[in-house]
């Protein structure tokens, strides 16, 4: 007894010793950027695996929150991450349903739907489509094209499928019709998935900067995602978002970080 519970504990502190070690390797890379950006140029080009600076200067920040640029480019995101991850939503749960009956020619638009998670249209066919649509430069070109997550419909797809069929039948018979169903049962039945695919759906919008570089022209509707990639990528002509009198002041990589943080805290 006493040898098992010997080597029950060395399980433990072997298993313990191991996650903790890998939460350390995750969490390090996030507090070493949060502490670059409060560091001074001096001690950052000193030590840039301090552990925490002597002197924590937090002016990259106020920079940041003082910016009408960054706050416009955080307003873009949350207004596209909470737009599209609604529409998204909506599109994938409707089709799913839809696709979860029988009726002709299923298999072949179940074939259709598939063959897009393998191949798609390019991005200059893409490009056209939306100038043609007059989405150009429009917030609308961030959340219009991203439509349905076919592996998300998928999973929601077989969820559906599992729904008890007596449900929709005894509704039936009661005079409800689809919509009714859909709403009155497999939603309310669907929260714990839907609340997961939201998640997710959210998360992508949230990081996306490749719609917003494709599409978004003018400076005061580039997503957050976008602004910071202008920060990290090309600092000098980033730095024309923040305000003229302290632009001399700051060093490159106290910003950058500081950006990083900011556009990585909310989500």
């Amino acid at each position: 007894m006493n040898n098992k519970k010997l080597s029950f504990n060395l399980f433990d502190i072997i298993n313990y010793t191991i996650i903790s070690l890998f939460g350390f390797l995750v969490f390090y890379p996030f507090y070493n950027t949060f502490v670059i950006s409060i560091a001074s140029e001096f001690e950052y080009a000193k030590a840039p695996f301090m552990i925490f600076p002597k002197h924590p200067d937090f002016i990259s920040y106020n920079v940041l929150f003082s910016s009408a640029y960054v706050w416009r480019s955080f307003a873009v995101t949350v207004f596209v991450v909470l737009t599209a991850t609604f529409y998204q939503l909506y599109l994938t749960t409707t089709m799913a349903y839809c696709l979860n009956k029988n009726y002709p020619g299923l298999k072949i638009i179940n074939l259709f739907v598939i063959f897009t998670m393998y191949f798609g249209g390019g991005l200059v066919p893409f490009y056209l489509l939306i100038n043609k649509l007059n989405l150009v430069n429009s917030l609308w070109s961030l959340i219009l094209p991203t439509g349905v997550g076919v592996g998300y419909m998928i999973i929601m797809k077989d969820y559906f499928s599992k729904i008890p069929v007596e449900l929709e039948e005894s509704a039936r018979l009661e005079g409800a019709n689809d919509i009714v169903i859909f709403f009155r049962i497999h939603m309310p039945l669907s929260i714990p998935l839907l609340v997961t695919i939201a998640l997710y759906y959210g998360v992508e919008r949230w990081n996306d900067a490749y719609l917003g570089m494709l599409f978004i022209k003018d400076a005061w509707k580039r997503p957050l995602q976008l602004l910071l990639m202008d920060i990290l990528t090309d600092y000098q002509r980033a730095a024309t978002y923040l305000p003229g009198s302290v632009q001399n002041k700051l060093y490159s990589e106290g910003m950058k970080t500081a950006t990083i943080i900011f556009a990585a805290v909310p989500i």
